[in-house]
């Protein structure tokens, strides 16, 4: 017993040493082939969750930025929405501010978080309704992604390949909300303009627009 002990110890030590970089030069053959795959298949899985941003990245980065999340344990979750929501946090702090990977990885991440709200959600009251003095503020599920050239010739380049747009142009704003049949849609200026003094109280904004916002749930009153 104690030496099926000692050698069921030395295999987990080199599984777990395999799933966190290179399979130690100690590891058998056949176990060394084995976490080859497994490795392989969590990067596999990692890109997946995250197609859009890594699409944008040089190769060289995007095999770094996989190589390090599975090493920290990633590409194991068993619902694979979770894997998603974990690689992109993962992800998120790493790309480099404005740039459109980064703008495709927050687009990424409210698009989950709107499909979560969606599956319990119901029109909110309208702003007449609201409580006195009510406070505007972003809903649970909404989101204003910005984006430093056309949103959607960023999200072609992304799902057809070809080389991305300068990063340079007007920026333009993509609204995600869980009360949109596709959770998302190019926000017009004014529900930009809107969105981005959040929270402010609800009489110094404009009511058409507050209503139409509440509607697709990106916004509710939250009483003082």
């Amino acid at each position: 017993m104690a030496a099926l002990a000692a050698y069921q110890a030395r295999l987990g030590g080199l599984i777990l040493a395999a799933q966190t970089g290179a399979p130690p030069a100690a590891c058998p053959p056949g176990l060394r082939f084995t976490m080859a795959v497994q490795r392989a298949w969590c990067e596999g899985r990692a890109a997946r969750a995250a197609a859009l941003p890594l699409a944008l990245l040089p190769a060289a980065a995007r095999d770094a930025l996989l190589a390090a999340y599975v090493s920290g344990g990633g590409g194991r979750a068993s619902v694979f929405s979770a894997e998603a929501r974990r690689f992109l946090a993962f992800l998120a702090p790493r790309l480099a501010p404005g740039s459109h990977a980064a703008a495709l990885c927050q687009l990424q991440q409210a698009l989950l978080a709107a499909e979560d709200a969606a599956l319990a959600f119901t029109p909110p009251p309208p702003p007449p309704l609201w409580p006195a003095a009510a406070e505007a503020r972003l809903a649970p599920g909404a989101a204003l992604i910005w984006f430093q050239a056309s949103p959607l010739a960023v999200l072609r380049v992304a799902a057809q390949g070809g080389p991305p747009p300068p990063e340079a142009g007007p920026p333009e704003a993509l609204l995600v909300a869980p009360g949109l049949a596709q959770r998302l849609r190019p926000a017009l200026p004014a529900e930009a303009a809107l969105l981005a003094r959040l929270p402010a109280p609800a009489v110094s904004l404009r009511a058409e627009l507050l209503a139409d916002l509440a509607a697709i749930g990106a916004l509710h009153g939250v009483a003082p």
